[in-house]
């Protein structure tokens, strides 16, 4: 759903979802769908930036590439490496 543009613009647009998404994330550390959908986001050059301004989040996404779980794996690098190549 969020691979949609218009969908996934608004979502940025509101500015209470990303953080709840982020939050999300850090609390349920296992579940996958709150990092797939902030990699997902992190094409939005207005969700990157956010993403990058949360130094805790970013923390986040770093001891997630570790993670059992090979799908919060997958989406944490896939965030860290869109983070890295639009610096």
């Amino acid at each position: 759903l969020v691979d949609h543009d218009d969908i996934k613009n608004e979502l940025v647009k509101n500015h209470d979802a990303l953080p709840t998404i982020i939050k999300t994330s850090i609390a349920k550390v296992d579940d996958p769908a709150p990092m797939q959908i902030l990699y997902s986001m992190s094409f939005n050059q207005e969700a990157l930036d956010g993403l990058k301004d949360d130094k805790d989040f970013l923390e986040h996404v770093k001891e997630q590439e570790k993670s059992d779980n090979q799908d919060v794996q997958i989406a944490a690098k896939g965030i860290y490496s869109t983070i890295s190549l639009k610096n």
